[in-house]
């Protein structure tokens, strides 16, 4: 059952984690559109710590502050409403590593992996052997962020010899 005492700064960054997603929502006559595409099109983050006011936020959409926190409250109840038809949509994949060797450490991204390591494996990874010191490195821990539309797939991997 949802809460009317939930925070709405907090609802607000978690709203703003999924925005690519809120497209969903849009056109059902609910009344909250405007501030569905406001953090659309301006590709809203609202952050948690040191949060704009949402005084101001309400402002920038044009709308009173206290129909804007009954919006967000409104949009959360939807996206947790089992009925509503809401889905968050990963269609981004992107893999961070960090390549631990005998003298420095790399950190890189890649954008695909036909094979996705696992934890105890190893992997020749030449890149950037001279800086690094190592041409062979041990998975030690795979850890998966989801955020907006993107799975984020961080890998620490260090010298295996």
């Amino acid at each position: 059952m949802y809460q009317e005492t939930l925070s709405t700064r907090v609802i607000l960054s978690d709203i703003t984690c999924m925005r690519t997603s809120l497209k969903s929502l849009l056109n059902k006559g609910k009344g909250y559109d405007g501030v569905i595409n406001y953090i659309i099109d301006n590709e809203l983050e609202y952050k948690r710590y040191m949060p704009t006011p949402l005084k101001k936020l309400a402002n920038e959409i044009g709308i009173p502050s206290e129909v804007l926190r009954k919006q967000i409250h409104q949009i959360y109840r939807d996206i947790l409403d089992e009925d509503t038809e809401f889905y968050i949509d990963i269609t981004e994949v992107q893999y961070q590593i960090t390549l631990r060797g005998y003298k420095n450490i790399v950190y890189f991204t890649i954008k695909s992996l036909p094979v996705k390591p696992q934890i105890g494996e190893t992997m020749f990874i030449p890149y950037f052997s001279e800086y690094v010191g190592s041409e062979y490195f041990k998975v030690k821990d795979i850890k998966h962020y989801l955020y907006n539309n993107q799975q984020n797939i961080s890998m620490d991997v260090e010298k295996a010899f």
